[in-house]
């Protein structure tokens, strides 16, 4: 069963949404939008530089959004620091501390260490449709290092 609620008016109020279990239509509450990079298919990085693991395509409206990051580094390579975050800029870290959208580590890992963060619920407001990017980066030695991992996030408005 769908909802539907609307008024009419100066700032009136318009709530669509799902009632069941399936997946609200798009330009509803509810609706979500997601993307993965599996292991198979993961981005290689260059130390230091921010890369872009995946992205999603958003339209106006408020949404909640959420990602996770895993960085594969080969058996010889030794890690020192790792950035992960939701960015509206294509291979650009986002500010830190700005609504969850981010985190890094400093802890320096054993050769061959992978590890997965994520980043808390961060809150997107857009006027006009636009890409959100997952951003990984790594400073890295030794040899190679790849990452992969998931972005979605959840229309509320």
């Amino acid at each position: 069963v769908d909802m539907q609620l609307e008024s009419q008016g100066t700032g009136g109020i318009l709530l669509k949404g799902t009632g069941t279990n399936n997946v609200a239509d798009a330009g509803y509450v509810g609706e979500y939008i997601s993307d993965e990079v599996l292991i198979a298919d993961a981005v290689s990085l260059t130390s230091p530089n921010a890369s872009n693991v995946t992205s999603i395509s958003l339209d106006a409206g408020d949404w909640d959004a959420s990602a996770t990051v895993i960085y594969n580094p080969n058996g010889a390579t030794t890690t020192t620091y790792r950035q992960w975050g939701i960015s509206q800029t294509s291979a650009t870290q986002p500010t830190l501390g700005a609504e969850n959208n981010g985190g890094f580590s400093t802890v320096a890992l054993a050769a061959g260490t992978t590890e997965s963060f994520t980043t808390g619920t961060m809150r997107i407001s857009l006027a006009a449709t636009t890409t959100i990017y997952l951003v990984a980066q790594a400073t890295f030695a030794v040899n190679t290092m790849s990452v992969y991992g998931f972005i979605g996030a959840r229309r509320v408005r």
